[in-house]
């Protein structure tokens, strides 16, 4: 009898042996043909998409199937992928980010309510600041059916699309703490590639072909960092510069990427001497310092400017020579764009209309004129005449209501009981109200920049939605 308990307990010892072996087979199996098929697929994927094709989409499907239990995860991606507008796998820039961005919303809605991952309640209702964004992508999808260039309208339809679906992902994805404290390592991940690159140019010498001349004769050049154009760098770094150091702040893990995405954000802001960017910088101390320590370092950071700014800034802010005539040539620009306006007050001339309409507007004494050295500019160097041109008061009043309804958010955060929520808060309205100076001398906000700046205001919403919560469970 006993030697039958003995075999038998010999026996049941042996069956996880074997189960296990089974299993390790089994996956054996698995990822042998999973090679097999990686490596007939690879030569395809060269000739059809190039070298790098193949292991993106691998690493893609990876990252997606660790966001669906991490979805900060998937929104840190997102905003790293908005800061990479160079051509990597032959197609554009823009396109990854905009499909892993519609890939995660598609995620979120279809994993069930509620999971461990901080799934989506599907009964619940838009998050804060969805209903005056999603108003504002629908005067923007008008204004580009009424447009008389679509082929110019497309890249701000697009750029919208793009940063409302990432909004939507941020201001659901985001339930917990952690998720967003992630979510800011994408942040700060976008700064230092971006300027990073920015400042490794500026240090080499990098030509981009865009420059300035000193009153000494100096020709400064300016870096574009991957973006085409120095202002579009800048207006997609001044949103960044705020939450790196607010990201710095609240989460001490990675303090030191904060960090360094904060100095390479301000290395690539220099470098591409945009002066609404660098005027929009000087002004962010003074919606993250609060009490006591904005009195008394303001009047510090004022002396520093004062004494401390290189002369080829102030070169570049020089009102005389060359710097003059382009202030002059911006304010017939500004006058010609509000002559625009004027014709279609309404409705406007539809997304990409302003150039054509600036050429056939009558303007005494306008400069820009088709069919000669002085071609008229592609957009009104000023947001809202730009919204105003091409929008008319339709969108200019949807975009207000976005503006409003985030300062607004942001103004509350900065008074909640939470440190790091009141530190964020401050940040994102640093953010907004940056990029708005900025653009009082650019349009970016229609750009590149306009993905990041949703995506952020996708951050405010979640941190509303936070601090709600954590009230509710007090």
């Amino acid at each position: 009898m006993s030697l039958a308990l003995e075999l038998d307990h010999d026996h049941l010892d042996k069956l996880p042996d074997t189960r296990q072996g089974r299993w390790s087979g089994a996956w054996s199996l698995l990822a042998g043909g999973l090679a097999v098929l990686l490596g007939a697929l690879y030569p395809l994927s060269v000739a059809l998409i190039g070298p790098a094709g193949l292991p993106i989409l691998v690493i893609g499907v990876v990252l997606l199937a660790i966001s669906l239990r991490w979805p900060g995860v998937g929104v840190a991606v997102a905003f790293v992928l908005t800061s990479s507008p160079v051509d990597l796998v032959n197609a554009p820039g823009w396109l990854p980010a905009a499909v892993w961005t519609a890939m995660l919303l598609a995620l979120l809605l279809l994993r069930p309510a509620s999971g461990a991952g901080g799934g989506l309640d599907h009964g619940s209702s838009l998050p804060p600041l969805a209903v005056p964004l999603l108003v504002y992508g629908g005067t923007v999808l008008v204004a580009y059916a009424a447009s008389p260039a679509h082929d110019l309208g497309l890249p701000i339809l697009r750029s919208t699309v793009t940063g409302i679906l990432l909004f939507l992902v941020a201001a659901l994805a985001l339930r917990s703490w952690s998720d967003l404290t992630t979510a800011l390592l994408g942040t700060s991940g976008a700064a230092v590639l971006a300027g990073g690159l920015a400042t490794l140019q500026h240090l080499l010498g990098v030509s981009s072909g865009v420059g300035f001349v000193t009153s000494t004769g100096e020709l400064v050049g300016r870096v574009t960092g991957g973006f085409g154009h120095p202002n579009l760098l800048a207006g997609f770094l001044v949103v960044l510069v705020p939450l790196t150091f607010a990201a710095a702040v609240v989460d001490r893990r990675w303090r030191l990427l904060h960090l360094a995405g904060l100095v390479l954000s301000l290395g690539g802001i220099y470098a591409s001497f945009s002066r609404g960017a660098l005027l929009a910088v000087a002004l962010v101390p003074l919606f993250l310092l609060r009490g006591r320590w904005l009195l008394l370092l303001a009047p510090i950071g004022i002396l520093a400017l004062g004494f401390a700014v290189p002369s080829v800034l102030t070169e570049r802010f020089a009102l005389g020579g060359g710097n003059g005539a382009e202030l002059a040539s911006r304010s017939d620009i500004w006058r010609t764009a509000g002559a625009v306006w004027v014709e279609r007050p309404l409705f406007g001339t539809g997304l990409g209309g302003f150039s054509g309409e600036y050429a056939a507007v009558r303007v005494v004494g306008k400069q820009f004129l088709p069919n000669t050295n002085f071609k008229p500019p592609p957009h009104a160097h000023n947001l809202p005449l730009q919204i105003l041109a091409e929008q008319g008061l339709v969108g200019f009043a949807a975009l207000g209501a976005v503006a409003a309804a985030s300062v607004s958010a942001a103004l509350r955060l900065r008074r909640a009981a939470d440190r790091r929520i009141a530190v964020l808060g401050s940040a994102v309205l640093a953010s907004v109200v940056g990029l708005f100076v900025h653009n009082l001398f650019d349009v970016t906000l229609l750009e590149n920049a306009g993905v990041q700046l949703w995506g952020v205001l996708g951050i405010l919403s979640a941190l509303v939605t936070l601090r709600h919560s954590s009230t509710d469970g007090a």
